[in-house]
């Protein structure tokens, strides 16, 4: 694959000449693409491939790094093929069964490793030697492929962007238009995830997007378009391979039904359960557990366990208890569980709304249905900031996400284990009330972490057991916590309880690790063993330098960093700093409002809202101050360095939407006031946006150093950067 173009001919000489012609409408139709196509790729990569889940910083680096080349090229001629081939063989390898089990084991081969543990077994632990390094090399350079195709896809929309803005007589107004056709590609995107759209439908859709440009091709045209329309052709196909009963696209994630046939040998009575997979891999299972169902199967169900399931104990420990609250609640099963143990009024917090859909409607028990059960569909953190209730009972489901937030670290359930969220649980137990919390803790450093977060905040250290996976339910490990002597008093009033505790102990013994650090708002990195860069974020950054030295050149665009000026190294510490300001804005209002998908998608809205806010003030006002700008953008940084946003979680809602929307919006517009002043001086559009697009590529990889400093110290590294950008054009002009 090469750009077999002259570096010296006009974009507008490409095939596609209406673009030229009428630059404006042509720079927002590529900009509603190209941010609807970044969207797509970084959720339905993640989604199948599931080791970017944990690394899913990487699509959205790698789009920037051919958005970045493709400014700085912007004087070649661009080619729309570069950016439909790699989409075809994206599909291909995601959709065709033999091809995706391929790219699907790289999560299996990668897990564990470098200290960022995920499900399933790393390849030091499956293979050893040799095979182990062979392995792990192999399946690091699919994950190189990959990268390498999205980066490749976005180089041709780079060209167009950058070459359609400095053609265009207004540089305020182009990027205006830019700015708002990605947010028409965010709210696209987001509609379509409110209708349970999955990628058929999104392929469809960018095909739609990119027709016109397809289209005003000279060769290859009718080769293009068929390219179009084998992309969610090949996708389609995979989705009617694949051996679910139904697939759903929620808004955070994939979900996949099957229907499990019971039949018990011994008597023949027969009946179903359902289970979830959650992007592929098994989460949980809708269990009929009523005691009817268990006579009736006993070959099937322990009869010893009977009454003593997962779902069960935490009633053992507070029978009947008037109020309960679950987070994490699933399809139901904790919800069933409270209803056979005689639970009053029971509130289920689950934050995906068709995971409550799938309990509604195929639940055995139909606990959701029960009267006295009262779901809510929020984020469980942001749930337990807010509510004025008290419980006697808090049980915390086998709540663990593997999906990552949008453009951050943070995983889906990284709030809900820290700190501050298990101290504000313990404030909503009434005197006397206990709190279970099940977790899969396949480390002994989870064990110890979790142990050691709830004995700082009870005071005492948790019962710990382990239950094992059976009939019954899928295991676990279960700490107790709350009111001790009422924890103790009930192993003391069930002598039967407290065997049962002991022998799982006995059985099942759970190893916790050495001193580890708790995990609190500020670094809520749960999944990982001590403060450090875990190797797959230094690998990850070893593919992108490698794409951008060697692939580069492959393309003919591996020297667009030599040579910089000041304006471009300007542009390149803004986008840094922006980069990661917007990740911190993002982090800090998910914790804030809680980790929807409408906060993320509302925030992303609000950030380049500011842009275009602080693209009409320069529009409106020609000599804006701009050290004035850097003065109160310095401000701002340093004031919500001291000023955690963190400590508005617990706010009433009117007074923290209002607070945050205030404090978050201030160093966004600011920075736009610094951005667009600049950029309106550049003397190349097309390079300074390259640089700023490069910088922001190196702020994705610079926040992993959250993972060693925490959240709040990005605001110092922001500053810097500001200082920096400041710096390289002092009392020089740009041009």
């Amino acid at each position: 694959m090469a750009l077999d173009l002259d570096p010296d001919e006009n974009p507008a000489d490409d095939g596609i000449g209406w673009l030229a012609e009428h630059p404006g409408r042509g720079l927002f139709l590529v900009s509603v693409a190209t941010l609807f196509l970044e969207l797509l790729l970084i959720r339905w990569i993640s989604t199948e491939v599931r080791i970017f889940a944990y690394l899913q910083s990487s699509i959205l680096v790698a789009c920037l790094l051919g958005l970045g080349m493709g400014c700085f090229a912007s004087g070649r001629r661009p080619d729309i093929r570069m950016t439909v081939l790699p989409l075809v063989i994206i599909s291909a390898f995601l959709s065709v069964p033999e091809l995706r089990a391929g790219f699907t084991s790289i999560s299996m081969i990668l897990a564990g490793q470098g200290g960022f543990p995920a499900w399933g077994t790393g390849a030091a632990e499956m293979f050893h030697g040799m095979t182990a390094v062979a392995i792990f090399v192999v399946s690091m350079a699919m994950t190189g492929v990959m990268l390498f195709l999205v980066w490749v896809a976005f180089i041709p929309l780079g060209q167009m962007i950058g070459g359609l803005i400095e053609r265009h007589d207004d540089t305020v107004a182009a990027y205006s238009i830019n700015i708002f056709g990605s947010l028409v590609g965010i709210a696209l995107f987001t509609v379509l995830s409110v209708m349970n759209s999955g990628p058929v439908v999104w392929f469809v859709v960018v095909g739609l997007l990119l027709l016109p440009l397809v289209h005003g091709l000279q060769a290859r045209r009718g080769l293009n378009m068929a390219m179009l329309v084998v992309v969610p052709a090949t996708v389609a196909i995979g989705v009617w391979w694949q051996s679910a009963d139904e697939v759903i696209w929620s808004p955070y994630q994939k979900l996949a039904l099957e229907t499990l046939h019971h039949s018990d040998a011994a008597t023949g009575f027969a009946f179903d359960t359902h289970r979830v997979y959650v992007n592929n891999t098994g989460y949980q299972e809708a269990l009929d557990l009523r005691p009817k169902t268990l006579r009736q199967a006993p070959s099937i169900f322990d009869s010893a366990l009977a009454g003593a399931s997962q779902y069960d104990l935490p009633f053992a420990f507070k029978p009947r208890p008037a109020k309960v609250l679950i987070v994490g609640a699933g399809a139901g099963n904790d919800a069933a569980g409270a209803v056979r143990n005689g639970a009053g009024a029971v509130t289920a917090v689950e934050i995906d709304p068709r995971i409550v859909e799938i309990g509604r409607r195929l639940h055995p028990e139909a606990p959701y249905a029960k009267p006295n059960v009262t779901v809510v569909t929020t984020d469980a953190r942001s749930f337990m900031a807010t509510t004025l209730e008290t419980y006697e009972l808090v049980i915390f489901g086998l709540l663990d996400s593997h999906t990552a937030g949008t453009m951050t670290n943070a995983r889906l359930d990284h709030y809900v284990y820290t700190v501050e969220s298990i101290t504000r649980a313990k404030a909503l137990l009434k005197p006397g009330g206990v709190m279970t919390l099940t977790f899969e803790a396949n480390k002994p450093f989870l064990v110890q972490r979790i142990r050691a977060t709830l004995e700082r905040v009870f005071g005492r250290p948790p019962l710990i057991f382990r239950i094992p996976r059976s009939a019954h339910g899928w295991g676990g490990v279960m700490f107790v916590s709350g009111d001790g002597d009422a924890v103790d008093g009930a192993l003391q009033a069930s002598p039967g309880l407290a065997a049962r505790v002991t022998r799982l102990q006995e059985d099942y013994p759970v190893v916790a690790g050495g001193a580890v650090r708790p995990t609190t708002d500020d670094w809520p990195y749960l999944y990982l063993a001590a403060p450090r860069i875990p190797l797959l974020f230094v690998f990850l950054g070893a593919i992108m330098l490698f794409i951008f030295a060697v692939c580069g050149r492959m393309v003919g665009l591996g020297r667009v960093a030599v040579g910089w000026a000041r304006p471009e190294w300007h542009f390149f510490f803004l986008g840094a700093a922006f980069m990661l300001l917007e990740v911190l804005m993002i982090s800090k209002s998910v914790l804030v409002m809680g980790n929807v998908w409408t906060v993320n998608a509302v925030v992303i809205g609000g950030i380049l809202g500011m842009i275009l806010l602080a693209n009409l003030i320069k529009a409106k006002w020609h000599g804006i101050p701009v050290r004035l700008a850097y003065g109160l953008l310095l401000a701002a940084c340093l004031a919500l360095y001291v000023f955690d946003l963190a400590t508005l979680t617990e706010w009433p809602f009117a007074q923290k939407v209002t607070a945050l929307a205030i404090l978050a919006s201030c160093p966004m517009l600011f920075s736009g006031i610094i951005f667009i002043d600049s950029f309106d001086r550049a003397p190349d559009k097309a390079r300074a946006l390259g640089a700023n697009l490069f910088g922001a590529l190196i702020g994705g990889l610079l926040q992993t150093m959250t993972f060693v400093t925490g959240l709040q110290f990005l605001l110092l590294v922001v500053a810097g950067l500001y200082l920096a950008a400041a710096g390289v054009v002092r009392g020089r002009p740009l041009d």
